[in-house]
């Protein structure tokens, strides 16, 4: 068993603006009624610098497992949608992830995952986690990128019965990789909220 480490996708404190009065600070919204987030942009020179410093400090609090989590619009909207936009943020990031760690594994969910900073990626450098299994067969198998196919359970922290029971009780992993997907690499529990 691997731990996943938390990343650096770019979201920092809103004071961030002041203390870094020349970085490019991209608004986030609000979420569940939440105040609105800051996140330094991926495309600014000083995210590296500063997304590098945020990962030896992490190693130097909790070691360097090699599993680097990273979503950088979970939920949200890109400020540009273009595709070479897209694909400068997943090139800044897995170059970030590389320069501090060459044996580093980019994870992350295929929840609201783009294709154009997918595919800048090396298939050897980033893991996607499939957290309902839907989005390996809307994609064509993730682009040939290494899959866990798997399960969200207790969706958003709720605690009643409810969700796509019978989808809960097929086994997605085997049943993707009889449908072509060799790039399904495993099988995961997704247990938000437990």
């Amino acid at each position: 068993m691997h731990p996943i480490q938390q990343g650096f996708s770019g979201h920092v404190p809103m004071l961030f603006k002041t203390k870094f009065p020349k970085a490019r600070i991209l608004e986030q919204n609000g979420w569940c009624n939440f105040p609105k987030t800051a996140q330094l942009a991926p495309t600014d020179p000083f995210f590296m610098e500063f997304g590098t410093a945020y990962l030896k400090n992490l190693e130097k609090i909790f070691g360097n497992y090699h599993y680097l989590a990273c979503d950088p619009f979970h939920e949200d909207t890109p400020p540009k949608p273009w595709f070479w936009y897209l694909k400068a943020v997943g090139k800044t990031i897995n170059r970030m992830y590389e320069s501090f760690d060459k044996n580093s594994v980019w994870v992350m969910q295929t929840w609201s995952m783009r294709k154009h900073i997918v595919k800048a990626v090396p298939k050897n450098r980033l893991l996607l986690l499939d957290i309902n299994s839907e989005k390996t067969k809307q994609c064509r198998n993730v682009w040939g990128y290494p899959v866990v196919a798997g399960m969200l359970h207790n969706f958003g922290g709720k605690n009643s019965m409810q969700g796509k029971l019978r989808s809960h009780c097929e086994n997605v992993y085997l049943k993707l990789k009889k449908k072509g997907g060799a790039n399904v690499v495993g099988s995961g529990m997704f247990m938000e909220g437990i």
